[in-house]
């Protein structure tokens, strides 16, 4: 089941979207063009629109991904560009690993004051990052021009 949160267009137009992944496999797709700011707090997520409406994203546990692309919108069938990267094990303890990735690729990971806590570039097309270092908690994953929640336990 797909959400679309503007439904502004007359036609289908391919735009920069952001498009949620939810546990139950729901998506949730935004149009960028929309978007004022994106809210990650410690249990609940929301995209404030520039037009000052929230879009909810729910219980923050319940979201898998977060990926920028491009996709067309439509008011009956959005769809989002195809996901290559993936992350695992999540939750994760002492290191996940990230496949799917170009060789030179920026990776990071984001702690909720929006510090990047972890930097590297991809040297092949899986890497693995340890965790160790972290202490536990919610975590965002830049990785392959797509972002991810991850939790370390």
């Amino acid at each position: 089941m797909l959400s679309l949160a503007s439904a502004s267009f007359a036609q289908d137009v391919e735009t920069e979207i952001i498009t949620v992944s939810h546990l139950s496999g729901d998506e949730q797709t935004v149009a960028l063009s929309t978007v004022g700011k994106i809210h990650l707090g410690e249990t609940e997520a929301s995209i404030l629109l520039k037009d000052n409406s929230v879009v909810s994203l729910g219980d923050i546990s319940n979201i898998t991904r977060i990926s920028f692309g491009t996709g067309v919108i439509t008011k009956q069938n959005p769809a989002s560009a195809p996901v290559s990267v993936s992350v695992g094990p999540n939750p994760a303890t002492d290191a996940i690993t990230i496949q799917g990735l170009t060789s030179g690729a920026d990776i990071a990971i984001v702690d909720r004051a929006g510090r990047a806590v972890i930097r590297h570039s991809a040297d092949a097309t899986s890497v693995t990052l340890s965790l160790a270092s972290l202490p536990a908690d919610v975590y965002i994953l830049l990785a392959g021009g797509e972002t991810f929640k991850i939790v370390k336990k």
